[in-house]
């Protein structure tokens, strides 16, 4: 995890059903960024928006790495049905 950020919008409280979404963006050979987004069923409205940037780091040679075939293939699908608004 190289960034991470979040903006609350509104505070949640109990009870309440709270609906998660992620998507991803920006995702280039050895990284990628992870939108979040959280709704509030109580207030029917967004209580929060994240971010968090990944890239791929090999521990053993201490530098970034290409993300792994399958993971990008699964990033590339995911980040298909990302809405960009």
């Amino acid at each position: 995890l190289a960034k991470t950020d979040c903006v609350f919008r509104s505070a949640l409280s109990y009870p309440d059903t709270v609906h998660l979404a992620c998507g991803i963006t920006d995702l280039q050979a050895d990284r990628f960024t992870m939108l979040y987004r959280v709704f509030s069923e109580a207030q029917q409205g967004l209580a929060a928006l994240g971010s968090g940037r990944i890239i791929c780091f090999d521990y053993d040679a201490a530098r970034k790495a290409p993300l792994p075939e399958a993971v990008h293939e699964a990033l590339q699908r995911l980040a298909a049905a990302t809405p960009t608004t």
